[in-house]
Protein backbone atom coordinates (compact mmCIF):
# COMPACT_ATOMS: atom_id res chain seq x y z
CA UNK A 1 0.00 0.00 0.00
CA UNK A 2 1.44 3.17 -1.38
CA UNK A 3 0.16 6.84 -2.11
CA UNK A 4 0.61 9.29 -4.65
CA UNK A 5 -0.31 13.04 -4.18
CA UNK A 6 -3.66 14.55 -4.82
CA UNK A 7 -4.50 15.55 -8.97
CA UNK A 8 -7.38 17.58 -8.96
CA UNK A 9 -6.67 17.96 -13.14
CA UNK A 10 -6.72 14.21 -13.34
CA UNK A 11 -10.14 14.00 -11.42
CA UNK A 12 -11.20 16.45 -13.85
CA UNK A 13 -10.47 15.37 -16.62
CA UNK A 14 -11.79 11.73 -16.19
CA UNK A 15 -15.08 13.11 -16.14
CA UNK A 16 -14.57 14.56 -18.92
CA UNK A 17 -13.29 11.38 -21.13
CA UNK A 18 -15.36 9.27 -23.43
CA UNK A 19 -16.47 6.83 -21.69
CA UNK A 20 -19.01 3.32 -21.48
CA UNK A 21 -21.15 2.55 -18.85
CA UNK A 22 -20.20 -0.19 -16.38
CA UNK A 23 -23.57 -2.83 -17.62
CA UNK A 24 -21.93 -2.77 -21.75
CA UNK A 25 -18.88 -4.08 -19.66
CA UNK A 26 -18.23 -7.91 -20.47
CA UNK A 27 -15.80 -8.13 -17.33
CA UNK A 28 -16.00 -8.12 -13.57
CA UNK A 29 -17.11 -4.95 -13.44
CA UNK A 30 -21.46 -3.86 -13.16
CA UNK A 31 -23.27 -1.37 -11.72
CA UNK A 32 -24.21 2.40 -12.44
CA UNK A 33 -21.69 4.13 -13.66
CA UNK A 34 -19.16 4.26 -16.09
CA UNK A 35 -15.46 3.91 -17.00
CA UNK A 36 -12.83 3.80 -19.86
CA UNK A 37 -13.43 3.06 -23.42
CA UNK A 38 -11.00 0.04 -23.71
CA UNK A 39 -8.42 -1.47 -21.79
CA UNK A 40 -5.36 0.99 -22.98
CA UNK A 41 -6.45 4.20 -21.06
CA UNK A 42 -3.19 4.97 -21.37
CA UNK A 43 -2.41 5.28 -24.75
CA UNK A 44 -4.48 8.66 -24.17
CA UNK A 45 -1.97 11.33 -25.24
CA UNK A 46 -2.68 14.14 -22.86
CA UNK A 47 -0.24 15.66 -20.76
CA UNK A 48 -2.31 14.55 -17.59
CA UNK A 49 -2.49 10.50 -18.32
CA UNK A 50 1.35 11.05 -19.83
CA UNK A 51 2.01 12.23 -16.41
CA UNK A 52 0.29 9.51 -14.46
CA UNK A 53 1.71 6.52 -16.25
CA UNK A 54 5.45 7.85 -16.07
CA UNK A 55 4.30 8.73 -12.38
CA UNK A 56 3.08 5.19 -11.74
CA UNK A 57 6.34 3.25 -13.42
CA UNK A 58 8.17 5.07 -11.26
CA UNK A 59 6.02 4.93 -8.37
CA UNK A 60 5.99 0.59 -9.02
CA UNK A 61 9.72 0.29 -10.03
CA UNK A 62 10.50 2.01 -6.88
CA UNK A 63 8.49 0.06 -4.08
CA UNK A 64 8.94 -3.27 -5.46
CA UNK A 65 12.60 -3.43 -6.81
CA UNK A 66 12.05 -3.81 -10.87
CA UNK A 67 13.82 -2.13 -13.66
CA UNK A 68 11.70 -2.37 -15.91
CA UNK A 69 7.60 -1.71 -15.87
CA UNK A 70 5.28 -2.79 -18.72
CA UNK A 71 1.69 -2.02 -18.63
CA UNK A 72 -0.45 -4.47 -20.58
CA UNK A 73 -3.86 -2.98 -19.10
CA UNK A 74 -4.89 0.59 -17.80
CA UNK A 75 -8.16 1.85 -17.20
CA UNK A 76 -10.33 3.80 -15.10
CA UNK A 77 -14.00 3.39 -12.82
CA UNK A 78 -16.34 5.70 -11.71
CA UNK A 79 -19.07 4.04 -9.41
CA UNK A 80 -21.88 6.63 -9.27
CA UNK A 81 -23.75 7.58 -5.77
CA UNK A 82 -26.44 6.68 -5.09
CA UNK A 83 -25.98 2.81 -6.40
CA UNK A 84 -24.62 -0.14 -6.13
CA UNK A 85 -21.53 -0.72 -8.35
CA UNK A 86 -18.19 -2.51 -8.48
CA UNK A 87 -16.51 -5.52 -9.27
CA UNK A 88 -17.11 -9.39 -9.09
CA UNK A 89 -14.49 -11.91 -7.61
CA UNK A 90 -11.85 -11.95 -10.37
CA UNK A 91 -7.76 -12.12 -11.23
CA UNK A 92 -5.91 -10.43 -14.14
CA UNK A 93 -3.73 -13.89 -15.17
CA UNK A 94 -5.02 -14.74 -18.66
CA UNK A 95 -3.62 -18.19 -20.42
CA UNK A 96 -1.14 -16.27 -22.43
CA UNK A 97 0.28 -15.12 -18.98
CA UNK A 98 0.73 -18.68 -17.58
CA UNK A 99 1.69 -20.14 -20.62
CA UNK A 100 4.49 -17.98 -21.10
CA UNK A 101 5.33 -18.11 -17.81
CA UNK A 102 4.55 -14.79 -17.07
CA UNK A 103 1.97 -15.13 -14.41
CA UNK A 104 4.69 -14.57 -11.47
CA UNK A 105 5.88 -11.09 -13.26
CA UNK A 106 2.22 -9.87 -13.32
CA UNK A 107 0.51 -6.92 -10.71
CA UNK A 108 -2.42 -5.49 -10.41
CA UNK A 109 -2.52 -1.43 -9.48
CA UNK A 110 -5.22 0.01 -7.79
CA UNK A 111 -5.51 3.91 -7.78
CA UNK A 112 -8.19 5.44 -5.37
CA UNK A 113 -8.47 8.92 -6.51
CA UNK A 114 -11.96 9.59 -4.54
CA UNK A 115 -12.78 6.70 -2.24
CA UNK A 116 -16.58 9.00 -2.37
CA UNK A 117 -18.42 7.91 0.97
CA UNK A 118 -17.73 5.57 3.26
CA UNK A 119 -20.12 6.11 5.53
CA UNK A 120 -22.92 4.66 3.03
CA UNK A 121 -24.37 0.43 3.48
CA UNK A 122 -21.09 -0.43 1.27
CA UNK A 123 -17.87 1.30 1.90
CA UNK A 124 -16.49 -0.06 -0.99
CA UNK A 125 -13.72 -2.47 0.57
CA UNK A 126 -11.36 -4.03 -1.26
CA UNK A 127 -11.60 -7.52 -0.71
CA UNK A 128 -8.63 -10.20 -1.37
CA UNK A 129 -8.76 -13.61 -1.15
CA UNK A 130 -6.47 -16.75 -0.25
CA UNK A 131 -5.39 -15.34 2.12
CA UNK A 132 -8.69 -13.03 3.10
CA UNK A 133 -7.78 -9.50 3.67
CA UNK A 134 -9.98 -6.71 3.73
CA UNK A 135 -8.41 -2.98 2.81
CA UNK A 136 -11.13 0.23 3.28
CA UNK A 137 -9.34 2.83 0.79
CA UNK A 138 -8.10 6.19 1.48
CA UNK A 139 -7.91 8.99 -1.08
CA UNK A 140 -4.90 8.80 -3.18
CA UNK A 141 -4.10 5.32 -1.68
CA UNK A 142 -2.40 2.89 -4.30
CA UNK A 143 -2.65 -0.74 -3.81
CA UNK A 144 -0.36 -3.40 -5.41
CA UNK A 145 -1.28 -7.20 -5.37
CA UNK A 146 0.14 -10.22 -7.82
CA UNK A 147 -2.09 -10.14 -10.50
CA UNK A 148 -3.06 -13.71 -9.57
CA UNK A 149 -4.55 -12.65 -6.66
CA UNK A 150 -8.57 -12.65 -6.87
CA UNK A 151 -10.41 -9.39 -5.59
CA UNK A 152 -13.32 -7.97 -5.64
CA UNK A 153 -15.12 -4.79 -4.35
CA UNK A 154 -18.90 -3.14 -4.02
CA UNK A 155 -19.36 0.37 -3.60
CA UNK A 156 -22.61 2.40 -2.46
CA UNK A 157 -22.10 5.75 -0.84
CA UNK A 158 -23.81 9.12 -2.11
CA UNK A 159 -20.44 10.37 -3.42
CA UNK A 160 -18.92 8.93 -6.37
CA UNK A 161 -15.59 6.81 -6.27
CA UNK A 162 -12.83 7.46 -8.43
CA UNK A 163 -10.41 4.76 -9.43
CA UNK A 164 -8.05 3.90 -11.92
CA UNK A 165 -6.17 0.35 -12.44
CA UNK A 166 -3.83 -0.64 -14.57
CA UNK A 167 -2.12 -4.46 -14.82
CA UNK A 168 1.65 -4.44 -15.74
CA UNK A 169 4.79 -6.56 -15.98
CA UNK A 170 7.67 -6.07 -13.68
CA UNK A 171 11.58 -7.33 -14.56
Amino acid sequence: ILHRQKDDALLAYLYSVKNRELNNTIDARYGKGFCSQDLHFFDDQSPTISNLSDDLKRICKTALGLKEIIICESFFNIFKSGSNAGAKSHCHIGKRDSFFGLAFHKYSLIYYLDIGDQNGKDPGILKLYEPDEEILPTNNMLVIIGADRNHSVSYCGNKDRVVISANFYGF
